[in-house]
C-alpha cells in the first residue's frame, strides 16, 4: 500500500512525499524476513523515480543500481523491474549531462530480450528518439521512434499521453527528414486528439 501511494504521488509530481512513502514500503519489506526480496526492486524503482523527479540524479543512480542488482539476482536480467531501473538510470544520466552513457544504456535496453509487460521498452524508445532528435540526428531517431509507437500500442490506448507524445515526436522527425507533408498531417491528427482529450496533464506541453 505504501508503494502504491508512492506511485500515485509520483503521478502528482509530489516527489518528496513519494520518496518518503517508498522508503516506508522498503522498511516494511526489509523488516519481514518472509517478504520476497524481489519486491524491493519495484519499491527501489519508485524511490529512484522520485529522486529523479526531484532532480537528485546522482542519488537516483545509486538507488536504481541497487534495484537492478536485486532484480537480476532474484528474477533475472530480462524482467520488468530490471528494465525499468535501466530506463530510469539512463534518464538520470541524461540529467547529469552524461548523454553518451544514456544513449548506450537505452540502446542496450532496446536490444535486450526483456519480457516487457509494462511498456517500458516503448518509453525507452521514446526517450532515445527524443535524445537523438535534440542532438540533430533525426535519421537515426526516426525508426527508433516508430518502434516505440509500435511497442506502446501494445499497452496503451490511442489517447494515452505517452503515445501521443511519441506520435508528435515522429511527426516532427518526419519534417526534419524532409517529409514535410506527412509530418504536418500526422501532427494535425495528434493535436486534434489532444484537443478532444479530457485529461489535464503537463504531457501536452511536449506535444505542442
Amino acid at each position: 500500500d505504501h508503494n502504491n501511494l508512492s506511485v500515485m504521488l509520483l503521478m502528482l509530481e509530489r516527489y518528496a512525499e513519494a520518496e518518503a512513502a517508498g522508503r516506508r514500503a522498503l522498511a516494511l519489506l526489509r523488516s519481514n524476513p518472509e517478504a520476497p526480496r524481489a519486491r524491493q526492486a519495484w519499491v527501489l524503482n519508485s524511490i529512484g523515480a522520485a529522486q529523479w523527479g526531484a532532480g537528485a540524479y546522482a542519488a537516483a543512480l545509486a538507488t536504481l543500481a541497487e534495484s537492478a542488482a536485486i532484480a537480476e539476482e532474484t528474477l533475472g536480467a530480462n524482467v520488468d523491474p530490471h528494465a525499468i531501473a535501466r530506463n530510469l538510470s539512463a534518464q538520470a544520466l541524461l540529467g547529469l549531462g552524461r548523454k553518451a552513457e544514456a544513449e548506450v544504456l537505452w540502446r542496450e535496453l532496446l536490444a535486450s530480450e526483456v519480457r516487457d509487460s509494462t511498456g517500458v521498452l516503448g518509453q525507452a524508445g521514446y526517450n532515445l528518439g527524443k535524445l537523438l532528435a535534440l542532438e540533430g540526428r533525426p535519421t537515426e531517431a526516426l525508426p527508433i521512434t516508430q518502434q516505440a509507437i509500435d511497442l506502446l500500442r501494445r499497452f496503451r490506448a490511442e489517447s494515452d499521453p505517452m503515445l501521443l507524445r511519441t506520435r508528435a515526436l515522429l511527426a516532427w522527425l518526419s519534417v526534419q527528414t524532409g517529409d514535410v507533408a506527412a509530418g504536418d498531417a500526422a501532427m494535425a491528427t495528434v493535436l486534434q486528439a489532444v484537443r478532444e482529450s479530457t485529461l489535464k496533464l503537463d504531457d501536452w506541453g511536449d506535444v505542442y
